[in-house]
């Protein structure tokens, strides 16, 4: 127990990083998390103002546990609004026919194909041309045009874009929930 009070905010940091993960692996309405947290702050608000009951020995695990479940909420509700796909100006939102990108990396060579990573700067729908943003991954064909790309040059792509599906074997590795963690990290910073 004496360990615990030495590093009192790594108690709450558990259930926060429990919230981000959660966030991640389950589709979350953010309205609904959002009312959770407001009755959450409601219950905390009671337990403040009838402190003398809760202030007990027997009941003082009742804050804590109201506190540590705020500590979730908020750890979902970030994660959720700081998602790509979640943003409203995010190009997945629209059906889209073509964009324009411009190349964040050179190409990497692989076996069948050369692959970069881009962002999105606008997109074509129904013939009209709109400033959408995201980040996405992009594999072309193997031939000297792909060969001659470089970081910072702008295409334009024809075609739809594919999301990375979840794998279908449950102990595969998940690339989506580790590429959404990273980003979360170095947004932060």
């Amino acid at each position: 127990m004496k360990t615990w009070n030495k590093i009192p905010l790594f108690r709450l940091l558990i259930p926060f990083i429990i919230g981000i993960i959660f966030s991640i692996y389950c589709d979350c309405n953010q309205l609904v998390i959002l009312k959770l947290g407001l009755v959450v702050f409601v219950i905390l608000l009671i337990i403040s103002f009838f402190k003398n009951y809760f202030t007990a020995y027997s009941r003082r695990w009742i804050f804590g546990t109201v506190v540590k479940v705020l500590i979730f909420v908020f750890g979902i509700l970030i994660t959720e609004q700081n998602k790509p796909s979640n943003l409203l100006s995010h190009f997945n939102k629209i059906n889209v026919d073509a964009s324009i990108v411009v190349l964040k990396e050179d190409v990497i060579s692989k076996s069948n194909s050369y692959k970069c990573e881009v962002e999105v700067i606008a997109v074509k729908s129904a013939n009209n041309w709109q400033t959408y943003e995201g980040k996405a991954i992009l594999y072309l064909a193997k031939d000297t045009l792909s060969k001659a790309l470089s970081y910072g040059d702008k295409i334009i792509i024809n075609g739809k874009w594919n999301t990375i599906s979840n794998p279908s074997n449950p102990a595969q590795f998940i690339i989506k929930a580790i590429c959404i963690i990273v980003g979360l990290l170095l947004s932060s910073m």
